[in-house]
């Protein structure tokens, strides 16, 4: 699902205020942070952060900001915050944008 603002010429995709959700599943205290695309779509994501105190949380936050080379503040878990299962917010992108990106990483 894709929300979109008005186009401002002369803005790039990082500049922009389009946002994309991307759902997945998150795998707290893995060995090390990696990326996977599951059969059904979905990315899961591994981080070596504990799931207490919002460390894995900020940990994929960092994580799936640094795949996409973007800032943090641009990166938001909007559903799910307690759950493995979860939808980002990612603003800036396209849906396909994001997809692309973190496959071509998984």
């Amino acid at each position: 699902m894709t929300m979109k603002a008005p186009a401002i010429e002369g803005r790039g995709p990082s500049q922009s205020d389009e946002r994309c959700l991307l759902p997945v599943r998150v795998q707290p205290g893995a060995s090390r942070n990696g990326i996977k695309r599951a059969a059904d779509g979905r990315f899961r994501i591994s981080v070596t952060a504990k799931a207490q105190d919002g460390e894995a949380n900020q940990a994929l936050v960092d994580f799936v900001a640094a795949l996409l080379g973007c800032p943090r503040s641009h990166v938001a878990i909007v559903v799910g915050e307690h759950a493995r299962d979860k939808i980002l917010s990612i603003k800036g992108f396209h849906q396909g944008e994001v997809e692309q990106m973190l496959a071509g990483k998984a």
